[in-house]
């Protein structure tokens, strides 16, 4: 799993991991936000992929 907080002087940034999440889902990618203040992205990619997928 891979998880990048977003934050902006020091504080949790819920606006910009919204914007990133919408932004990556009109680009065909499904990210999920978590977190204390939902400022985190997560993902977990896949165990197998093959070389076209990649």
């Amino acid at each position: 799993m891979v998880g990048v907080e977003f934050t902006r002087d020091g504080q949790p940034d819920t606006r910009m991991a919204q914007a990133v999440q919408d932004a990556r889902f009109r680009g065909d990618l499904l990210l999920l936000t978590c977190g204390t203040y939902d400022n985190v992205i997560r993902w977990i990619p896949p165990l197998v992929v093959t070389s076209e997928q990649i």
